[in-house]
């Protein structure tokens, strides 16, 4: 069920009037666990290709209540590790190391949301910070498949969620902020439905030109992440806007990644909750790992960023490609991260002062940080499934082609960015108008908003497209 469907807005309209039919705290979570369950099955074709998902769940659950019960490292050791196996299978990431394994054939879609979110419930058990009374069926239930989360994250902590969810039964439809909430929505709406295909096929055209055109090879991978962040983004807004109408503060997944500073900083705007879940559970125990044999010096560091951004980008999808892809960002972060050392290194640690006191550094290094995530992503454009199509899109004949589309897009980015900065002080510098003493003139009101919505539906619905932009968010 996508969400620019009529039959998503249909069970989102009558998942609402239920919802404010009783103020029962269960009644509420048992409607959003009635529509999750509704939504869930639009993605399984037969009842048996959803047996591996409904089983992956109840053994998340049953393995915390287990957790919680009899703590300690080695059940959460096997616990994990069994979680793992079983989301390698269900993906087909095990058919790439045993090919003779025969494929799960079932659908997996959400089940590495589900798996970081059992990671951090059972690891949290496992300290301390949850404990066997904070495990509550409906609350786990809604925490590993409520429907706005579950196809593309974002990855909530459970006791973040299950506060939210014990506060349903307080609240009330008068205190839902009507306006935000609908805006929120049609901003989401307009880029799925209108930026997001528009970009996509910009850059398909920008493609097919690219192996043998440092222009074209340097647009199109800048338009590409253009509709990623468009495709996503606009995902974003939807789910937290109807999020908000059920009183639920979904986690932001950006923080205007277009102002990074660096190429780290780009990765803590980007896809916020992946990364600081990659972060905790991944990059910091293994720079701990490492610092034992290692001591303490930049070599463990360099290294886990190199192990997480693979294991990143291959999370992404499971193939050679989507590998590269990982391992083109972790040579970004390790590059960054070399270049901080050999500053401070050189300047007596004054790289950071330095860094936030100039304008041009920072235009500079954002320019680059966005380019080479572009460059970075040519590995996962719809048309790169294996390395084969990877070398034709970037000519791998010709290495200088990639380094000179690097050095253009970051030109363009750096220019780009300029040019929306010199916009900036002439608007601040025009006259400002005179308040004419109508409040809130200029400001769409919720029926103004509600028409863009309509329309952006029926837009989606009539626009002929030769496939569905918003299958692809999953794969970012």
């Amino acid at each position: 069920m996508a969400l620019d469907s009529w039959p998503f807005a249909v069970l989102t309209a009558v998942g609402l009037i239920l919802f404010y039919v009783s103020r029962n705290s269960l009644w509420r979570k048992g409607v959003l666990i009635g529509l999750s369950g509704a939504f869930i099955s639009s993605f399984i074709p037969h009842w048996k290709m959803g047996l591996g998902l409904i089983g992956y769940g109840l053994a998340v659950i049953v393995a915390g209540y287990w957790q919680a019960r009899r703590p300690g490292s080695v059940l959460l050791a096997a616990s994990l590790a069994v979680l793992t196996l079983g989301f390698l299978w269900l993906k087909g990431y095990l058919a790439l190391l045993t090919p003779s394994l025969p494929i799960s054939g079932m659908v997996a879609v959400g089940i590495s949301y589900i798996l970081f979110r059992a990671i951090q419930i059972l690891c949290d058990l496992n300290d301390g910070t949850l404990e066997l009374h904070d495990l509550t069926l409906p609350d786990l239930v809604l925490h590993l498949f409520l429907f706005l989360t579950f196809p593309a994250g974002p990855i909530a902590r459970y006791e973040d969620s299950k506060a939210q969810f014990d506060a349903l039964g307080g609240i009330r439809l008068e205190a839902i902020d009507l306006n935000g909430s609908i805006f929120r929505i049609s901003l989401g709406y307009a880029k799925i439905v209108a930026l997001a295909p528009w970009l996509l096929s910009l850059h398909a055209d920008l493609a097919t030109s690219a192996p043998g055109n440092v222009v074209s090879l340097a647009s199109a991978a800048l338009v590409f992440l253009a509709y990623v962040y468009a495709n996503f983004s606009g995902y974003m807004d939807i789910i937290v806007g109807i999020g908000a109408l059920f009183g639920l503060s979904i986690p932001e997944n950006f923080d205007k990644p277009y102002l990074a500073t660096s190429f780290l900083d780009l990765w803590n705007r980007w896809h916020i909750t992946l990364s600081r879940t990659f972060q905790t559970y991944v990059f910091y125990p293994l720079v701990r790992l490492l610092s034992r044999a290692r001591g303490r010096s930049l070599v463990p560091g360099l290294i886990s960023y190199l192990v997480v951004f693979f294991l990143l980008g291959f999370w992404h999808g499971a193939t050679p490609a989507f590998a590269i892809f990982g391992l083109m960002l972790g040579l970004g972060a390790a590059g960054c991260k070399l270049l901080e050392y050999a500053w401070n290194a050189a300047s007596g640690n004054r790289f950071v002062e330095y860094a936030r006191s100039s304008n041009i550094w920072a235009m500079t290094a954002r320019a680059f940080a966005i380019a080479w995530f572009a460059i970075s992503s040519i590995a996962i454009w719809p048309s790169v499934t294996t390395i084969g199509d990877l070398k034709a899109a970037v000519a791998a004949s010709a290495p200088w082609h990639v380094a000179a589309a690097l050095l253009l897009a970051t030109l363009l980015v750096a220019t780009v960015d300029t040019i929306f900065r010199l916009v900036a002080v002439v608007v601040q510098l025009l006259p400002k108008p005179r308040a004419s003493g109508h409040s809130g003139l200029g400001t769409p009101g919720p029926a103004i908003i509600g028409l863009l919505v309509v329309i952006a539906f029926t837009a989606a619905i009539l626009a002929p497209k030769e496939f569905n932009t918003l299958v692809l968010y999953q794969r970012y």
